[in-house]
């Protein structure tokens, strides 16, 4: 069985050429937000569509996006295979020009299997200008926001919503905190709801519960194992193939929900249409839906439907202190944020 990995955001890998050295000639521009949108699963549709239909998809989608960003007063700095580069002249703007793309694709009428997701990243702060490409801070963790967004999601940072006028503001929502090379710090990640029947509100539904230095949360679901214990480990569950932990039945959401240790917590944050059930040992039974939801002592969480078995399996759950290690000669544990078959 091939063993999915839970996604490292504690050392994450930025594109060189969007980080920032000595660069002769340099322009400094201020007060800008710039945003990276990248096609989703574009391989997977070259595979199932062919080449020349496939490039036809992707380019008419990346005209699509072209065609939002500057109507929202973007310029496209470039394009890179099928992800876009561009900068706005303020937050709102930035924040216009992403729901402006996700709205556009959500509206666009294609065949089932043309159809395609954009994943943004948009932050804010002063970048600089170099024949034609800007680089900076700013673009890096523009960058990072863009690789952790799932399929429909835009990512943004605090920076970002702070300069957000109160109807863009409200569109807002804090997610956690991610890594970014060459900082010491964290970089707290907000989400821009952009579909109008979405969920706007999140709220904590058990006590808040900090973790404690050695605790960790181990997860187990069809042989497989993980556990979470660092700042930013994260797991993602969900039918997408993409997901770390893959869901059958269609109940189920193809980006279902996500768990991380945000804040030293153990946060389970819920994405789904039939939402997630969270079944602690001892205690009532949690519909989570989109809302998050803070694990403890043990349990099991179903996904989609309160029912065992017509397609709703349980991911079991314990968080506790980690284990001394083995002594030599015996099998270590799975890394933290790592899976390994049980």
């Amino acid at each position: 069985m091939a063993l999915a990995t839970a996604l490292d955001i504690t050392h994450p890998t930025v594109a060189p050429e969007h980080e920032t050295t000595s660069i002769p000639g340099a322009r400094k521009m201020h007060d800008l937000a710039v945003m990276f949108a990248d096609i989703a699963g574009s391989t997977g549709l070259y595979e199932s569509l062919g080449d020349a239909r496939a490039h036809r998809v992707v380019a008419a989608t990346l005209q699509l996006m072209t065609d939002a960003v500057e109507a929202c007063g973007g310029r496209i700095v470039k394009t890179v295979g099928d992800e876009l580069l561009c900068t706005y002249p303020s937050a709102d703007d930035g924040a216009r020009g992403s729901i402006a793309i996700q709205q556009s694709l959500h509206g666009r009428q294609v065949s089932p299997a043309e159809r395609v997701a954009v994943r943004i990243g948009v932050n804010y702060g002063t970048l600089v200008e170099a024949a034609g490409d800007v680089f900076g801070d700013s673009v890096n963790v523009a960058a990072r926001l863009v690789e952790i967004a799932q399929p429909h999601q835009i990512l943004t940072t605090a920076t970002c919503v702070e300069r957000l006028s109160p109807p863009q503001r409200a569109k807002a929502r804090e997610l956690e905190l991610i890594g970014v090379r060459g900082r010491d710090s964290y970089v707290p990640v907000w989400e821009l709801v952009w579909h109008e029947e979405e969920e706007q509100t999140q709220r904590v539904l058990a006590p808040t519960r900090r973790v404690r230095k050695g605790y960790l949360l181990r997860l187990e679901f069809r042989g497989c194992s993980w556990e979470l214990a660092r700042e930013g480990d994260a797991l993602t569950v969900g039918r997408d193939e993409a997901s770390q932990v893959r869901l059958d039945g269609e109940v189920a959401s193809r980006y279902h929900a996500r768990i991380q240790v945000r804040n030293r917590k153990f946060v389970l944050i819920d994405h789904s249409t039939n939402g997630t059930y969270v079944l602690p040992e001892g205690g009532e039974t949690v519909h989570v839906m989109h809302e998050e939801y803070v694990l403890s002592g043990s349990g099991e969480i179903r996904f989609g439907r309160l029912q065992a078995g017509a397609g709703s399996e349980s991911l079991h759950y314990a968080s506790g202190a980690r284990p001394p290690p083995r002594s030599a000669g015996g099998t270590e544990d799975a890394p933290a944020g790592r899976s390994r078959e049980t």
